[in-house]
């Protein structure tokens, strides 16, 4: 059976749908889930979606009543995730849904209902709201790497970026990535994200790294610089997700040699694109090909 045809919980279908988004592999043209670099980000984005829904003649009693409970700009997320959890199972006819369905759903309400654990599901992915089983490794993996830096503000975000650069340049990988995140902080942007990806990927971190240009693919396609960016963005998430796929069964350079042969001989083109585009032309990429293998 066809995935989006099978039937699930509806609340299960939320999650499969914020699961696909998040690895790439549904698109996200409707869902609106960039910029949530704070829980003040996601929680100003629930409010917005949620608002219409207080008028909503097709809201059923159930949904409305769990609706009524939320304060979206207090309740702790976990509560928050709880009680939306409680408004899908009810909007939805008897809590049964496919992915189809929810992500298609008839109506503007079940629509917004739907969208509303969507967008907690990702967020949660993003170390930044409360989390169910599924989200727990990404969510343990984003907090590591964000539970250092203090609130950014937006006068520091350039000087951030160009220290950044400059680490990197100096072959210092991992301190340059933790400069970006920092400046992420402040605003969120596809080529700050992409840049992180980057940086992690030259210290061998690829967990990190595909994090990072997953959170960056989440982001408005208008937000890129042209669709070239867009693309590679994807190009390097490809590559990374199958480097890491195989991450359990070798180290990072017994893996190299491991990978499928279409892969290895797009590494270099790769490593020499991602790195050309993010800080400008300064590496052999066939060299460090050699050199990772």
């Amino acid at each position: 059976m066809v995935e989006g045809a099978r039937s699930f919980s509806a609340v299960e279908a939320c999650q499969r749908i914020a699961e696909e988004i998040w690895s790439g592999d549904r698109a996200h043209l409707g869902e609106r889930v960039g910029g949530l670099n704070s829980e003040q980000a996601v929680r100003a984005r629930l409010r917005v979606l949620a608002g219409p829904l207080a008028h909503a003649m097709d809201l059923v009693p159930e949904a409305r009543a769990a609706l009524d409970t939320i304060e979206f700009v207090k309740d702790d997320p976990l509560t928050v995730l709880e009680r939306t959890e409680q408004m899908v199972a009810a909007q939805f006819s008897g809590g049964q849904a496919t992915l189809d369905s929810v992500a298609e759903p008839k109506g503007e309400t079940a629509r917004r209902v739907g969208r509303l654990l969507v967008i907690q599901c990702v967020a949660g992915r993003l170390g930044r709201w409360a989390v169910r089983d599924a989200e727990i490794g990404d969510a343990k993996l984003a907090r590591k790497l964000l539970k250092h830096f203090p609130q950014t503000g937006a006068k520091q975000r350039s000087s951030l970026v160009i220290a950044a650069e400059e680490l990197y340049r100096m072959g210092q990988f991992e301190e340059a990535a933790r400069c970006l995140l920092d400046a992420d902080r402040a605003q969120r942007s596809p080529d700050v994200l992409f840049k992180a990806a980057v940086s992690y990927w030259k210290a061998e971190n690829f967990r990190a790294a595909l994090w990072c240009i997953r959170a960056c693919l989440l982001e408005d396609i208008a937000d890129f610089e042209g669709v070239d960016a867009l693309l590679k963005a994807q190009m390097v998430e490809s590559s990374l997700r199958a480097i890491v796929e195989r991450s359990d069964e070798f180290s990072p350079k017994e893996m190299l040699k491991h990978l499928p042969e279409e892969i290895t001989q797009s590494l270099s083109t790769t490593i020499d694109t991602m790195d050309r585009v993010a800080f400008g032309p300064r590496v052999d990429a066939a060299k460090l090909v050699d050199d990772l293998v």
